[in-house]
Formats: structure tokens, C-alpha cells, sequence
């Protein structure tokens, strides 16, 4: 399988996965058996979030992960250098 297969078919999980949890997540608020109780959309906000750390790095592991020192530095050093 070429890469622009591969490609293709991560894309198509993607969309397909994605496409499938909103509608989960519609039947699941709108048969809610409490209604006083009313599910909303911020309630699967960490399923949401989850899925998409799968759709990201799990899905595509051939990005290539950069090494810490390849970013900025986390801290500039902010002492003064002492008198001489």
C-alpha cells in the first residue's frame, strides 16, 4: 500500500470515527432517561478530547516526533550577570 493510500485511509478513519461519535452523542442526549436532567454537549467533552489524542497522534505514529531541544528553551535566564 502506497503512502497516499495509507493517507487516505487514515483520513477516511478519521472522518468516519468522527461522523460516528457525533451521532452517539446526539442519540445519547436525545434519549436521556432523565429529563431533568438533560445531557449537553459539554458532557462528552473529555470523550471528545480523547478521541481526537487518537485521531492525532496514535493515528498518524509516522510523523516524525521532534526531540526537546529541537523548541525554544523552556526558561530564558533572567539573573543578571554579577559585576566584574
Amino acid at each position: 500500500m502506497n503512502q497516499t493510500s495509507q493517507d487516505k485511509v487514515r483520513d477516511d478513519y478519521s472522518k468516519e470515527l468522527t461522523t460516528r461519535f457525533e451521532q452517539f452523542r446526539k442519540w445519547a442526549m436525545d434519549n436521556w432517561p432523565v429529563p431533568d436532567q438533560p445531557l449537553h454537549t459539554a458532557d462528552f467533552s473529555a470523550s471528545e478530547h480523547e478521541i481526537q489524542l487518537l485521531l492525532g497522534a496514535r493515528l498518524h505514529t509516522r510523523l516524525e516526533a521532534r526531540a526537546p531541544e529541537d523548541f525554544e528553551p523552556q526558561y530564558l535566564p533572567v539573573t543578571p550577570a554579577p559585576w566584574p
